[in-house]
């Protein structure tokens, strides 16, 4: 499992850092089954997930993990991947970016013949 779940973690960097812009830095992801995303916008965190949600993508707010949430910031999102499947990672990042940034042109297209929702899983 451990394996799994490193090769997941390295997926999901890798597909970070190949689809988002430089907006979008990742905080942590040292630790579990998740990554933390801070997204320099002035949209709300709470925007930011229903765009993803939008998307046929499941997020997560970080704002309720905190007992005193710090003023000021650009919103983090959490970003799991424990129950995800290896391939949909990718996807899933690169489907993000379009809500949150747009379309971009990419050499990489995926055709989605079928709705579905790619759910980044916290556990």
């Amino acid at each position: 499992m451990r394996t799994l779940y490193h090769r997941k973690h390295g997926l999901l960097l890798d597909a970070i850092h190949a689809h988002m812009p430089s907006e979008v830095r990742v905080l942590s992801h040292s630790v579990g089954l998740h990554i933390l995303l801070q997204i320099d916008t002035n949209r709300s965190e709470d925007r930011l997930i229903a765009q993803a949600l939008d998307a046929g993508i499941r997020v997560y707010p970080s704002g309720r993990s905190w007992f005193r949430p710090p003023g000021g910031q650009s919103p983090r999102i959490i970003v799991g991947f424990g129950g995800m499947k290896e391939e949909d990672i990718e996807e899933g990042i690169r489907l993000l970016a379009e809500a949150w940034f747009g379309k971009r042109s990419s050499p990489r297209r995926f055709l989605v013949k079928e709705e579905r929702r790619i759910d980044f899983y916290c556990t």
